[in-house]
């Protein structure tokens, strides 16, 4: 039932998505690196973006401070790995850029002070709906991660609840705009 009701979420939004067609946004950028976390971070997770979603990457050349890790998937989990200028990207699965992990040193959950995730719809309490395999909920479950949880979106995907299953994790504050 509460798979059903994701599903057909997912589906609108997703079409919403792609009308939408993502991009940058310097009201998202000023709001994270507003954030007292930000500057009190040592390493944040960011996000290669697919197309439709809201672009972190120019917070690499805003601040130059904060060691970034950046989530490859393995299997069913989110590998992690150190981003530096001379890395390269390869094309994932389901179209993600990612790390290659031939180039990238390897990183832990432990290690993420702050975390910046996408999703197709937040609600206003932080639960997220996400794309359905479940790799962000294992990452930011995982006993290891201590870090701050922030989720990123454009103002049309935080809605007034989404459904949730007692394996969702909740965001600890949620950016749109």
């Amino acid at each position: 039932m509460i798979q059903d009701k994701k599903q057909r979420l997912r589906a609108r939004m997703r079409e919403l998505l792609r009308e939408h067609r993502g991009g940058v946004s310097v009201a998202h950028w000023k709001s994270i690196l507003s954030l007292p976390e930000w500057e009190k971070s040592a390493t944040v997770l960011l996000y290669a973006p697919l197309p439709e979603e809201v672009d972190p990457m120019p917070l690499l050349a805003l601040h130059s401070s904060p060691t970034f890790l950046f989530p490859r998937v393995e299997g069913k989990s989110l590998g992690l790995y150190r981003y530096s200028n001379i890395c390269k990207w390869k094309q994932g699965p389901f179209g993600l850029r990612e790390p290659d992990s031939e180039n990238w040193d390897q990183a832990f959950p432990w290690q993420i002070d702050l975390a910046i995730i996408p999703g197709v719809a937040f609600d206003s309490r932080g639960f997220r709906l996400g794309r359905g395999g479940g790799y962000y909920d294992r990452l930011l479950a995982h006993p290891e991660f201590r870090g701050r949880k922030i989720g990123l979106c454009w103002d049309f995907q935080l809605l007034p609840s989404v459904p949730r299953e007692p394996h969702d994790i909740v965001m600890d504050q949620v950016i749109s705009g």
